[in-house]
């Protein structure tokens, strides 16, 4: 069952130097159906 993942950036920031901040990316994960017997990711590596 194909779905979509998507997941927001995490926001960062040190608690005794709050001057010091971070933030990363997003990020996004499709899943998607088999191809078929033996067509996967793991053939064709």
């Amino acid at each position: 069952m194909p779905r979509r993942f998507h997941a927001l950036p995490a926001r960062l920031e040190a608690i005794y130097a709050p001057e010091i901040r971070a933030t990363s990316g997003e990020m996004r994960l499709e899943v998607r159906d088999a191809r078929g017997p033996g067509e996967g990711v793991a053939a064709e590596q």
